[in-house]
């Protein structure tokens, strides 16, 4: 079993090996409160929310459990929190794939985080997410150093980006036209929520040829099926990326297994996707 813990009130401490958008879900989940503290707070009478969130294997969630604390030998006393927050959080970690490109099963089964009540700790807690912690990163990243020359990089670590569905129809069920802002996590994108039932993940690969920078894209594209379970679609490496655009039009049927396996399958796919940084 995977097990992952994540501190919100110090939210530096999670793993970069799962796509769950911790810092943009964190701090949705912190206003999210803010709007509806009176509701919060009138169905959780303690200061802090321990939640347990539990996936499948697949990484798709099953379920939320809440406490009123977390301790070295467990967990307190469980409790219940309001409907509409738990709702939220279910919706925000919908599913959770693995970012790593050379596996195909998600592996995770649990996530844990703490929660806020009062209104001046959830206020403190945005604060913190949207000022002091892109202080404490740009310090962490000036001590460890640069990876590289970023002057000689087209798209940079932390770049934003824009997605656009014009076409996504999985098993000839078609989706309505989509379109995503988002930030890159470092060189990765998190997990892009396409349709109900549909995510993506990808990242960017940079490289150099005779002293020219080479800049490259790898992606999958899940569908989560009735039965709960990720079913990975379709996965591709190396795609170029050229004046910080790329587009991703594919037609066919269902490349792989969930482990990884080629097979023939019915499962059919056709969809258009263009991705620009900026």
């Amino acid at each position: 079993m995977k097990y992952l813990f994540l501190l919100l009130f110090s939210p530096l401490l999670y793993s970069q090996q799962y796509t769950s958008n911790h810092n943009e879900n964190t701090t949705a989940i912190y206003k999210f409160e803010l709007a509806h503290t009176k509701e919060i707070q009138e169905n959780t009478k303690g200061d802090t929310i321990v939640a347990q969130l539990n996936f499948n294997e697949s990484g798709v969630i099953t379920g939320v459990q809440y406490f009123d604390s977390e301790k070295s030998e467990g967990f307190g006393k469980p409790i219940k929190v309001w409907d509409g927050l738990d709702a939220f959080i279910k919706e925000l970690y919908a599913f959770v794939p693995v970012s790593q490109f050379n596996r195909e099963n998600s592996g995770i089964s649990t996530y844990l985080f703490r929660l806020p009540v009062k209104k001046q700790d959830i206020v403190k807690s945005i604060d913190f997410m949207e000022n002091e912690l892109p202080r404490q990163e740009a310090l962490i990243k000036k001590k460890q150093g640069a990876e590289y020359d970023e002057s000689k990089q087209d798209i940079l670590p932390n770049m934003g980006f824009v997605l656009n569905v014009t076409k996504l129809e999985l098993d000839g069920a078609k989706n309505l036209q989509k379109r995503v802002q988002g930030t890159l996590k470092h060189l990765d994108s998190g997990t892009i929520r396409l349709a109900a039932d549909c995510f993506m993940i990808f990242n960017v690969l940079n490289t150099s040829e005779n002293a020219k920078p080479q800049h490259y894209l790898q992606y999958k594209l899940f569908k989560i099926q009735k039965n709960r379970t990720a079913m990975l679609y379709i996965k591709q490496n190396y795609i170029d990326i050229s004046n910080r655009k790329v587009l991703l039009k594919e037609k066919g049927n269902r490349e792989f297994t969930e482990d990884g396996n080629v097979i023939e399958g019915n499962e059919t796919f056709d969809f258009e996707i263009s991705i620009s940084f900026n």
